[in-house]
């Protein structure tokens, strides 16, 4: 079961390096390890501890950066989110909650895109009753 979570925290380990486009001697560095060490644990003949690999990846950055896949209902809230719908409308349209596209605009928000929406106007809720 050890050896399971050795390989593992292995790969999570050189996988952050890559995402960070970091040289093994520079994520020693940020690691405050040794290079010695770090070159260890990638290669596997040295157990890489858990918290290693946390600081590993929290060095990364939270999402990927690029547009949801083309054709799912993220893309979509992404394409109706420009500012010219509400969100009870962008739910209406993707047939999903509320809560969910609010859900999706934020990661798109976290992923560095600025998806907008139409703000509710009271006005046009008092007009519909």
């Amino acid at each position: 079961m050890k050896r399971e979570f050795s390989r593992e925290y292995q790969v999570r380990l050189a996988d952050a390096r890559k995402r960070t486009d970091l040289s093994q001697s520079e994520m020693a560095s940020r690691l405050l390890t040794p290079l010695q060490t770090d070159k260890q644990w990638e290669r596997g003949s040295r157990s890489v501890p858990g918290v290693a690999v946390i600081a590993a990846e929290s060095l990364c950055p939270r999402w990927p950066s690029r547009l949801p896949e083309e054709g799912t209902v993220a893309a979509k809230i992404f394409e109706l989110a420009d500012g010219n719908l509400t969100v009870s409308e962008i739910a209406a349209n993707v047939e999903r909650k509320e809560n969910f596209v609010r859900a999706n605009i934020q990661e798109l928000r976290a992923r560095g895109f600025k998806p907008t929406f139409k703000p509710f106007e009271r006005a046009e809720k008092m007009e519909a009753q």
